[in-house]
Formats: structure tokens, sequence, C-alpha cells
């Protein structure tokens, strides 16, 4: 019984024909012969059901599309036949591009185009000193660093402002590392250099005071330098720099205490020769040490995370000159601390050392330092960081 027999509907038709073809009960080269253009659902590889002009009222036909050529574009001709065709030629002029005086054209300059591109998020490069603070109108932009090999993306605080996070290991600025274990002590492969001349500049928090001395970070081992806390029986969130091979070896850093002050950020920045020690303490007055003699010692491993376990390190930085008295107040000032980051000063300009939480890898046994002296850190239980 042929499928035209069953109903005259062609909508019956067409689902008949289709429900016979899953069926096997007849093939679809039946289908396609029995049923007219209009009701046929199927068509073969490479063809279009189109609607053509065929000189009265349209009609609905099968028509075969040849594979065209590259960079040509499928059109429909006045018949409503598809057809391959090379594209409209044709070029935008400087004025369509430039031009600001016509009325409801485009206008794209140098300053607007980059507009575009920071809003869609383009890399501005630079050393890390140089990132910009973040600002909304930043919100989007990628900066990388091209001496730390840090990438960082500027986002929405969530509260009206915005942040940097690093995008290689997921850290805002905020993050801290903590040794509330030995076994969490970063210790370089190589050895480093004392302190001769040169400024140490650290931002850390503390969530307590240590009941006797206890190292923060240096390069100490029998030998060497290291900023401490706690040696001062009086006031043991007392800071203090510890440098072998000098007559006054060891240095309390009147005025950098803790005490009063805990679960808040706050920074020291130290400068240093043979002979001499300065420092400021959360941006305060420049205090000076005791003059010393001798040759600081002790070419050994840097570490950072000693034995002080309610420390919590934001970023360290070491100089390779002496920074001055406005350039340490500013390396350890309130914009340093709140910002997280340590700012470049023209008094001191040679980064020896530079490390920061945020590119510090959550459980990772290890971490980087960049700058002249840039080397790998390890440690032996992974590493614990906290957003401070």
């Amino acid at each position: 019984m042929g499928l035209k027999q069953i109903t005259a509907n062609p909508t019956v038709q067409a689902v008949a024909a289709v429900l016979l073809a899953a069926l096997s009960v007849v093939g679809v080269s039946s289908v396609r012969g029995t049923l007219g253009v209009s009701a046929d659902p199927t068509t073969r590889h490479g063809e279009l059901a189109v609607r053509v002009d065929a000189g009265g009222a349209d009609v609905t036909a099968l028509a075969a599309v040849s594979p065209g050529t590259p960079t040509q574009v499928l059109t429909v001709d006045d018949a409503g036949v598809p057809t391959w065709r090379a594209p409209a030629s044709g070029s935008i002029t400087a004025s369509q591009i430039s031009d600001s005086t016509s009325t409801g054209r485009a206008v794209l300059t140098a300053a607007t185009a980059k507009d575009a591109r920071d809003a869609l998020g383009t890399a501005a490069t630079g050393v890390d000193t140089s990132r910009p603070t973040a600002a909304t109108s930043l919100i989007g932009q990628v900066y990388t660093a091209t001496d730390t090999g840090a990438s960082y993306r500027c986002e929405s605080d969530g509260a009206g402002g915005a942040r940097w996070r690093n995008v290689s290991t997921g850290n805002l600025d905020s993050v801290a590392f903590n040794c509330n274990s030995s076994s969490r002590q970063q210790i370089s492969e190589t050895t480093h250099a004392p302190l001769t001349t040169a400024t140490l500049v650290v931002i850390f928090a503390a969530t307590g005071t240590p009941g006797g001395v206890s190292a923060m970070l240096g390069n100490f081992n029998s030998g060497g330098w290291q900023l401490e806390i706690g040696n001062n029986a009086g006031d043991r969130g007392l800071l203090s720099l510890y440098r072998s091979g000098l007559t006054a070896a060891r240095q309390e850093l009147t005025g950098a205490t803790v005490t009063g002050a805990l679960n808040v950020g706050h920074a020291v920045a130290i400068a240093v020769t043979n002979a001499s020690i300065r420092w400021s303490f959360d941006g305060g007055a420049v205090q000076t040490g005791s003059a010393t003699t001798g040759t600081a010692t002790g070419t050994l491993a840097w570490w950072i995370c000693g034995s002080a376990a309610t420390i919590y390190y934001q970023a360290v930085r070491i100089l390779g000159e002496e920074a001055s008295n406005a350039d340490l107040q500013t390396l350890s000032g309130s914009s340093t601390i709140s910002a997280r980051r340590i700012p470049a000063v023209s008094s001191a300009t040679t980064i020896l050392i530079d490390w920061h939480a945020s590119r510090v890898v959550q459980g990772a046994l290890g971490s980087t330092i960049a700058g002249s002296q840039a080397d790998r850190l390890y440690s032996t239980t992974g590493t614990r960081l906290v957003t401070l």
C-alpha cells in the first residue's frame, strides 16, 4: 500500500513516512519517491530545503549545495537558491576609524582603544614594584611582573573597591605565611651573603609574643644574621637584629614592638652598614643604634619562618643600599602596611632578595625568592597560608 493511499494530508504523510522508515517497513528512498518535496522530512547529504521562486507562488525544493572553496560565503540569490560567492570587497579607511565628527560613526582613537583593551583584561607588564594600586578603573586588567614572574588580575573586592589577585596561585596580597611547626621553615637552596651594606624590609603580623628570643628570618646558623623577637625580658614583643662578626652583634630595635598591637599589620625597615644601624617601625621616627666595629660574617643558607611560631609573614625585601631616613619611613609606613606590598624608593634600588606570601602555593613544599639573589626555598611540611 502506498503512503498516499493512507491519507491525502501531507503532514500526516510525513509523520507516517518517518515512522515506517524507522520501523524499516519502507526505505528512505521509498519515502522520498512517494512523498512530495513539500512533505519530505529528509534530505540527502549536501542538500538544503529551500523555498524558491517558480515563476508564480514559491515552492519548496531540495537544492544541492557544493562544498565551495575557502574564503567563500554562502548566500541566497534572488530566486532563493543558495549560492557560494566571494565576500564583498572593501576596506575601512583611516577617517572611519578616527574621525570623531561624523555622526553615527564609531570612534576609535588610541586612548579609547587602550580603555577597551583594559576593560577586556588586557595585560600590562613591568617590575613587581611598579604594579599600580588596585582601583575600580583597573578591574579586569592583568599585570605581569617581569622580575618575579607573577601575574595579577585586578578584581572587585565586593565592597565597592578593588584588589589584586595572583593569577598563578589564586592568593590575594593580604595572604600571610605562618610557621606553626619548625618543619614549615623555608630554607634556600644556595647560600647568601651577610648583611653588610643593605636595607631589610619586612611586613608581618603577630598573634602573640614568645617566652624568649625567637628567630624570624635570616641566614643564621652558628654565624650569619637573623631578625628576632622576644630577646628583651621586659618586652617580649620587641624586635632585634643579630649580626655575627660585629662588636655589638645584637641590636634591640627601640620602639619596634608588637606588644599591645597584636593581630594587626606591621612593617619594619632597617638600614645597616658594618658600623651603623638605623630603623623605622610602622612609619615612625627613624632610630639610630649603637656604633659597632668589625665585619658582618656568614655566607649561609637564607631562611624565613624560624622559631617564632606566632609571626605571620607577608613580604620580605633586602636592598643592596642603605635607604635614607625618609625612605625608611616610606618603606615601613601605613601605605605599605595597608597595601601589603613593599614600594620602590629612590635611595635603595638594588633588589637582592624579594619574597611575597601571595606567590606561595598553599600546601607546597617550598616557594621562591626573586631579585638578583633569586633562589628556591624548601620545607619538609607544606606551607600554611592565612588571609589577614
